[in-house]
């Protein structure tokens, strides 16, 4: 028994498990971060766990998808073995004497890619089970091509390693080329001591696996010469560098092709490329430096940081359409603010919305009908897919068009890209495109992937490749994983809303369509910016006397009077809904072309709900809805619960409260939602118990069912969750109160 102890304690593997905890922990920290990923541990809000665990590839989770996954996971376990290879192969004299001795390593060297693997076939199983339906059959051949895979590409870097890579049989000493017997690199171990201990001086290796999965016993290397071996380990070393390099070279060369939909890869395959790139990157800097490793990686980050926060070596996204050439800048400033949006301005432009309004009025069946106003959180593709699927039921359960009734949509991130899509299909209708805006098919449509796109570009051209570009307009505009995702949201659209902002001017001009505020925030001050095709200075303060103006701050900036230097009606409308939905590390920031630039974050970091911009409106306007509306009906759209259940208070370390002090910012959502419960108060009081009502619309998940993810990727089972949260019971009573209240406008 005590030998056998022994001999698993002086194993080749077992010592090369305990040396990465030992001398490189840096690496170790990528496969952690990938298994948090995976378990849904860091970033499940996100559901990024369900791309790593159930791959889609041309829209289907299948063979094929779990094909390319594992080949991206071979490509990371190959980079994991080539790296640790050039790191600590000269702690193992033994290694060169052997044939094949990278073969050797890599299979004594895979102890931690085979518990990642097993991690990831035991929770694949279940999700596969749990998510997508698949049976135990389905299931076995999903996993059998995803071996396929690995065993492709490490077949096909085994192939290029024996056929470049020498052993110490193959190598004479008179082969040994000069360049081979050079120095220890910068910061490195000399070679020679290792080579000078004897065999149990090889980090206390006694056994090693061989390829036939049988243990042999480590040999003494005494008797070899020192500049064969270390001529040996420098030629491989040099090899393995090369395959790098191509690798590096090979995966830029792909990103040019990612326009074509066969190339977009699953974005778990993006995630394992990316820690790829990343394993190389550290494993570089370590083999190069050694002790000096870690001083070079803090120079490097600060000099990254130090590089792009300045505007002019910064690589920015920037929003299409706009002219980012033009030398004349608006300039964004208080002053200018002021100027902008003055009170004759700001008069002139709520008489032109009322117009609007008095064109709604005259499209309704009613005298004195009920105004009508959409709001939807934002929420990901739940939101998106849930706002489309009330929308087009209470279509069909009322007795006049909804569409015609609503006047006005506001909302946040996913809610918008449902409301925007649902829009357009409903214009569409009216021009005879189409013959019904509420088929299922549309739904489909919007719920249809946007991450694998934006995670494959991330990996290739945001990294490695920034200088692709693309024209519009006649006006060049780099391609990163912003255009990725609006190219791909148009094939899932079928290019419907492919169009500028002025392009709607018209028709909400005219209430053929309602009026749609799309939102995101200004990162510079917080302010919102409110892109719209209509003049809304008058939105951009709260509304107060002509004499007491100067009593609050402009909180809002009216996008098309700011930003009408540079082209602010040729906006991609994709690209304002992109900006109203930048999450974070998912989208980039958009820059916008002014002096100073400001950067563009998500809707929902000011108003998540649309409920803020929507009291407003009713403010402005509440003695013309008084005189010519029966009322109004705020129609709200949510993907979060409105009392969620309160968490017991957690008892954490000392560490944890000193990296996370501020654990209330966490719940912003919630405090939104107090904040809007004041404002609809006001409403309340403002127009009365008779004039004023609020309708919800909520998605809760089935019984025993996770929430669907606020993300770009939705399951089966989250798409079908989603749909069906239109019968609960909440959401039919809330159906019933709406009928009442369109009924009693009679």
């Amino acid at each position: 028994m005590r030998r056998w102890i022994y001999n698993f304690r002086h194993s080749f593997p077992i010592r090369l498990f305990l040396l990465h905890f030992q001398e490189h922990v840096f690496l170790l920290v990528i496969w952690v971060f990938l298994w948090l990923l995976m378990t849904g541990n860091i970033l499940k809000l996100f559901g990024i766990k369900f791309l790593m665990l159930l791959p889609e590839y041309l829209d289907k989770t299948g063979n094929f998808s779990y094909a390319i996954l594992g080949t991206a996971f071979g490509a990371l376990v190959m980079t994991w073995n080539l790296v640790t290879y050039l790191l600590h192969a000269a702690r193992f004299p033994f290694l060169a004497a052997l044939s094949r001795p990278f073969t050797k390593f890599a299979l004594n060297n895979s102890l931690i890619p085979l518990l990642y693997l097993v991690l990831f076939f035991w929770s694949s199983a279940s999700l596969q089970t749990v998510e997508a339906g698949f049976d135990a059959r389905q299931i076995l051949g999903h996993f059998l091509y995803f071996l396929f895979g690995m065993l492709v590409l490490s077949l096909a870097i085994g192939i290029y390693l024996w056929l470049t890579n020498k052993d110490i049989h193959q190598m004479k000493p008179g082969e040994v080329p000069p360049h081979l017997l050079a120095g220890p690199r910068p910061g490195g171990r000399v070679l020679k001591s290792r080579l000078a201990e004897r065999t149990t001086g090889n980090w206390g290796v006694e056994l090693y696996l061989s390829e036939r999965l049988r243990m042999r016993r480590v040999r003494s290397v005494d008797h070899y010469e020192p500049a064969l071996l270390k001529g040996v380990y420098r030629q491989n070393h040099l090899n393995t560098l090369l395959l790098q390099v191509i690798s590096l070279i090979l995966l830029t060369l792909f990103g040019l092709l990612e326009e074509i939909p066969v190339f977009r890869i699953p974005a778990g395959a993006s995630v394992y490329i990316m820690a790829s790139m990343v394993l190389a990157v550290v494993g570089a800097i370590s083999y190069w430096f050694g002790t000096w490793r870690l001083v070079l990686l803090v120079f490097l980050l600060a000099l990254v940081n130090m590089i792009t926060g300045n505007r002019g070596l910064r690589v920015e996204n920037q929003a299409f359409g706009l002219d980012y050439s033009c030398e004349d800048r608006p300039v964004y400033d208080n002053p200018t603010l002021d100027s902008l949006f003055n009170p004759e301005q700001m008069a002139r432009d709520k008489a032109a919305v009322q117009k609007v309004l008095e064109n709604w009025l005259k499209h309704q069946a009613e005298e004195k009908p009920k105004l009508v106003i959409l709001s939807s959180s934002g929420g990901g593709l739940k939101s998106a897919v849930w706002t489309m699927q009330v929308m087009s039921q209470l279509e069909k359960a009322l007795p006049d068009s909804l569409m015609r009734r609503v006047a006005l949509m506001t909302g946040a991130s996913g809610g918008i890209f449902g409301m925007a899509y649902q829009r357009e299909l409903w214009l569409r209708q009216q021009q005879g495109f189409i013959t019904d805006y509420t088929r299922p098919f549309y739904i489909k449509n919007m719920a249809g992937d946007l991450l694998n796109s934006v995670a494959f570009s991330i990996a290739t051209n945001d990294l490695f490749f920034p200088g692709l570009k693309f024209t519009r307009d006649s006006m060049s505009y780099r391609k990163d994983r912003g255009y990725s995702f609006e190219m791909q949201f148009h094939e899932n659209t079928g290019y419907v809303l492919d169009k500028t902002i002025s392009d709607y001017r018209e028709p909400e001009a005219n209430a053929d369509i309602p009026m749609l505020f799309v939102t995101p925030t200004i990162v510079n001050d917080g302010r919102r910016l409110i892109i719209t095709p209509q003049p809304v200075s008058f939105l951009c303060r709260s509304p107060l006397p002509d004499g007491r103006r100067n009593r609050t701050d402009i909180d809002g900036v009216d996008f098309g009077q700011m930003f009408r230097a540079v082209r602010a009606d040729g906006l991609a409308f994709s690209s304002a809904l992109r900006m109203n939905a930048t999450y974070p590390y998912i989208l980039p920031e958009v820059s916008l072309p002014c002096v100073p630039a400001i950067d563009i974050m998500d809707a929902g970091f000011r108003d998540n709900y649309g409920i803020s911009l929507a009291a407003r409106f009713l403010e402005v306007y509440q003695d013309w809805i008084r005189e010519n509306t029966s009322g109004v009906v705020l129609l709200q759209i949510r993907s979060w619960d409105k009392e969620p259940k309160i968490k017991e208070s957690e008892r954490h370390g000392v560490v944890r409260d000193i990296l996370n002090p501020l654990g209330i910012v966490g719940q912003q959502l919630r405090q939104q939602d107090f904040e809007h419960d004041a404002q609809i108060a006001l409403l309340f009081d403002l127009f009365g118990e008779d004039m004023f009502d609020i309708v919800r619309f909520i998605y809760k998940p089935g019984e025993n069912q996770d929430p669907a993810s606020m993300s770009f990727h939705l399951t089966r089972r989250e798409r079908e969750d989603i749909l069906r949260a239109w019968s609960l019971p909440h959401n039919q009573r809330a159906l019933a109160q709406t009928r009442r209240l369109f009924e009693g406008a009679k």
